[in-house]
């Protein structure tokens, strides 16, 4: 079995080039493993018709892979079993555009203790899905639903997560106008991630202003040019930390630093801001010098 290993964030990760049934036996050798990473691995189709061990926890499933005799490489379509669902606390599935609904569906039966969801990019996921996923994962706290087009039904069927601490809806697209009347039942939103998301109505933001702790409206509509929109020119944000926004247009001008200076001073607990499109140093100079001392300002092109 040949290993790859890399480092991220510190930590050292080991990975052999495709996931198969004697990988699953050293796992089984492990009986205090309670996180598996396989983030772009190559599983075999005997992992995928069986049972993971009983201590995994976390497990991250990240555009995987199945792999076939002669390197047939397709992309991953069913979820593994789990030996104990309810075990099971973090499940990551992002980037699997072939994930079947049905497989998935009938893997979160038992998985009551579940509190972290990630689908982004799983567009087979219908939106009748989402309420199943409510019904079936009480505990949920944390849902990615990035990359996913939705029907009409999908932003009321969103209320039914009553318990929400973050939401990323990142490059996600309704069919409809997202509905400001359902945000109340979000009212738990800590952290909501709008990143070039299409269809979300500016009440959405000035609704969880009161409570949200970090917000990212990067390619959002709440800028017009290099201005911005309400409610980010009006509204204060009193628990906000943790700030991405971007600046629309050809170049900074010294408007929309002032602007920015002006939400960030309606922000009084920011600890983070990031700003893409601020590029010329003397905006960016002028930015630095008109915060806080105490708050990170991170640009990004």
């Amino acid at each position: 079995m040949n290993l790859r290993s890399f480092v991220h964030e510190g930590e050292l990760y080991m990975v052999p080039d495709a996931i198969t049934d004697a990988f699953l036996t050293l796992l089984r050798c492990l009986p205090r493993l309670s996180e598996l990473v396989l983030k772009g691995s190559f599983l075999s189709r005997v992992l995928i018709s069986t049972t993971l061990p009983a201590n995994i926890s976390k497990l991250s499933l990240e555009e995987c892979y199945v792999r076939s005799w002669g390197y047939n490489d397709h992309p991953l379509t069913d979820v593994p079993m789990f030996s104990d669902p309810s075990v099971l606390v973090s499940l990551d599935l992002s980037s699997n555009e072939e994930i079947r609904e049905a497989s998935f569906l009938i893997r979160l039966e038992g998985c009551s203790r579940l509190s972290s969801l990630n689908l982004s990019g799983c567009r087979n996921l219908s939106s009748t899905s989402l309420l199943v996923i409510a019904s079936a994962l009480p505990s949920i706290t944390s849902l990615g639903l990035g990359h996913i087009h939705f029907d009409e039904d999908a932003p009321s069927l969103l209320s039914a997560f009553a318990q929400l601490r973050s939401l990323d809806l990142s490059y996600s697209s309704f069919s409809h106008t997202f509905p400001p009347a359902i945000v109340p039942s979000l009212s738990s939103l800590l952290s909501l991630r709008l990143r070039g998301c299409k269809g979300m109505h500016p009440e959405i933001v000035e609704y969880v202003s009161s409570h949200i702790v970090h917000l990212d409206l990067i390619d959002t509509p709440f800028h017009t040019g290099l201005r911005l929109r309400d409610p980010l020119c009006s509204v204060t944000f009193p628990h906000l930390r943790v700030v991405d926004l971007k600046v629309v247009g050809p170049s900074c001008t010294s408007d929309a630093v002032s602007e920015i200076l002006s939400f960030t001073a309606r922000c009084p607990s920011l600890v983070t801001l990031q700003v893409l499109g601020v590029d010329r140093e003397e905006e960016r100079l002028k930015l630095r010098n008109g915060l806080l001392s105490a708050l990170i300002c991170k640009f990004a092109v």
